[in-house]
């Protein structure tokens, strides 16, 4: 499968649990043989395209209104294009519900991508955690805690939690 992973963190601290996360899941896939594209926030005087342990970063341009709107979307169409392939599952990443319609917005470059967001945290925005009717778009909804599920107030076949994993090698209780 060809599967994108979309961020809105820019992942360039190698230490930040949302580097380490995203790299290792990427990772994994990898492993069970699925091409895995990740897209992230573009940072200033940093390259648009990196990799990172055999997985391409994609850092798309980015425009002050319509960067966290489109510029996920047009980097799926454009790997899409540049790599002669349809994508299979888009699946994003935020602490923010309305990042989701970013993800809708992908979907509509593809022929028949599944999509699914994953609320990581609580946003620390003050009206972060609205735009709840954003993830009705999406086909998945995964979050970290049964409190932040009941919360959503989503179709319960919409949504999973997935309790935010630890890897014991890199860090003791």
């Amino acid at each position: 499968m060809n599967i994108i992973l979309s961020t809105i963190g820019t992942l360039q601290n190698p230490k930040e649990s949302a580097h380490l996360t995203t790299i290792n899941l990427a990772k994994e896939l990898q492993a069970l043989g699925h091409n895995i594209y990740i897209i992230t926030e573009k940072v200033k005087n940093q390259p648009t395209q990196i990799t990172i342990d055999n997985i391409t970063i994609y850092r798309p341009y980015r425009t002050t209104f319509l960067s966290k709107l489109l510029s996920h979307p047009l980097a799926i169409h454009k790997i899409q294009k540049e790599k002669n392939i349809e994508i299979d599952i888009i699946h994003s990443f935020s602490a923010t519900p309305i990042f989701a319609l970013n993800t809708f917005i992908g979907k509509l470059f593809t022929k028949n991508a599944k999509t699914i967001h994953t609320i990581k945290s609580y946003s620390r925005e003050k009206n972060g955690n609205r735009g709840n009717i954003f993830l009705r778009l999406v086909d998945k909804v995964t979050v970290p805690t049964k409190t932040h599920a009941q919360e959503l107030n989503l179709p319960k076949n919409k949504i999973n939690i997935i309790y935010s994993p630890v890897n014991l090698n890199k860090f003791k209780p």
